[in-house]
């Protein structure tokens, strides 16, 4: 039991470090870009060759989420909350790309065309490929359809879930369960 707790302490422990490497080199590009605040801090990679202002803001928020904060509901709020402004930090770097063009307009870098177009035909192309293999070309082939299954866990919480569901027996499961996955 102990070594599945460590093993659980050490996956725990590597994705605070991919986060924060992250998180990291996400608030020094931003500082790169000159739209936050006291640029030489977040831009500044003495004296190892690495961002140590947001490294070091971002290993505060995270001991100060580990530390700081209860365990049981006072942490899942304050972590649900942590979210939202990942999630819309996350959007405003997205618009940046459309918005924020670099100095000399949208056609000026290292390709003659828009700046952007890696990015966006990147991040199409692999979720367009992923999206038609997982939810239309997999399931036709394999001769199921993909349907909500409300589910509850054992300490009451609800989730739902993606079942497989054979194409002989999409019509009779459809005509007892509403479009999320519950029974009428």
């Amino acid at each position: 039991m102990r070594g599945l707790n460590f093993l659980i302490a050490l996956s725990s422990f590597g994705n605070i470090i991919a986060v924060q490497v992250g998180l990291s080199r996400q608030i020094r590009e931003c500082g790169r870009q000159g739209v936050l605040p006291f640029t030489r801090f977040w831009v500044s990679t003495r004296p190892f060759g690495t961002p140590l202002g947001p490294y070091a803001v971002v290993w505060f928020m995270i001991a100060l989420m580990t530390l700081a904060v209860p365990a049981g509901n006072a942490f899942t709020f304050v972590n649900d909350l942590s979210m939202l402004p990942k999630a819309a930090f996350n959007f405003a770097i997205a618009v940046g790309i459309y918005v924020y063009p670099p100095d000399g307009g949208q056609y000026v870098g290292d390709v003659s065309f828009w700046y952007a177009t890696y990015a966006v035909t990147g991040v199409g192309i692999a979720c367009a490929i992923y999206y038609a293999l997982w939810a239309h070309f997999t399931p036709n082939w394999k001769g199921y359809n993909l349907r909500q299954e409300l589910i509850t866990l054992e300490d009451g919480a609800q989730s739902n879930r993606l079942r497989k569901v054979p194409n002989e027996e999409v019509e009779e499961r459809d005509a007892v369960h509403v479009a999320g996955g519950a029974p009428y």
